[in-house]
């Protein structure tokens, strides 16, 4: 059983460094984080998860204030997200 919490993460984006603040993450406390899709795109994320090869960004995950997370940062997939944050110090 993993603890529900709200966490901050260092996340890199076209425009800079950011802090995001995700809520309801089972919190396991090391590696990268698994996020749903469906989840995301409920709170107004969009989600790029053409191949590589067809997109020309590479995929990538744009936020609703504009902010895109480009790959290698993001793996995406039909169902799940996997995206490195760093820990905020």
């Amino acid at each position: 059983h993993l603890p529900l919490c709200t966490v901050a993460a260092f996340i890199t984006t076209q425009k800079g460094p950011i802090i995001g603040i995700v809520h309801q993450y089972a919190h396991y406390g090391k590696g990268d984080k698994i996020h749903s899709v469906n989840q995301m795109k409920q709170f107004g994320i969009l989600i790029d998860d053409a191949p590589r090869s067809l997109s020309p960004h590479g995929q990538t995950i744009q936020t609703p204030d504009g902010y895109l997370i480009p790959s290698p940062s993001a793996m995406v997939s039909h169902t799940w997200i996997c995206v490195h944050l760093q820990m905020v110090t």
